[in-house]
Formats: C-alpha cells, structure tokens, sequence
C-alpha cells in the first residue's frame, strides 16, 4: 500500500487553487488539518474546513501545533467530538 500526501503550498500550481483543494479534499480518505491561531484566522482554511465536514461530510484528524492552542470560534464548533 502506497501513501500519498497531498500538501496545498506544494501542488496547487493552477491558476483556480480552489479547485485542485477541492479535488484534493474529495479524493481523500484521511484529511489532517494541523491547527493553530494563525489557522484560525484564516478565511481559506476556514474554507477547507468547512468543505470537508459540513458540503463533503468527511472526518478529519485535527493535529494541534502548540499544546496551549484552544480552537475555538468556527473552528471548535467543527472539531468538537470525535473524528475517528
């Protein structure tokens, strides 16, 4: 079995970034989001987000950078429970 690893700074090199991420959210089988403030802050990984969970209904393993970041906001709503 080969694992393939998506990043969206290393192959998004379209001219329409929000499809290839799309494309690369639906083809997906394990989604990892690595979390932080500045994550939080962001209106296109609240994007990416909000993709995944509430339009493709995918779960999602959310990996925290720093220990003492607390999602909260949109973000903690999204990532409240168990993901798998």
């Amino acid at each position: 079995t080969r694992l393939q690893i998506w990043v969206d700074f290393e192959y998004c090199h379209t001219e329409d970034l929000w499809e290839e991420i799309a494309l690369a959210i639906e083809e997906s089988k394990v989604i990892i989001f690595l979390m932080s403030k500045d994550y939080q802050d962001s209106k296109s990984c609240r994007q990416e987000v909000m993709y995944t969970k509430d339009s493709q209904k995918k779960r999602f393993i959310p990996v925290y950078i720093k220990k003492e970041f607390v999602a909260t906001g949109w973000l903690g709503v999204r990532i409240v429970g168990p993901q798998y």
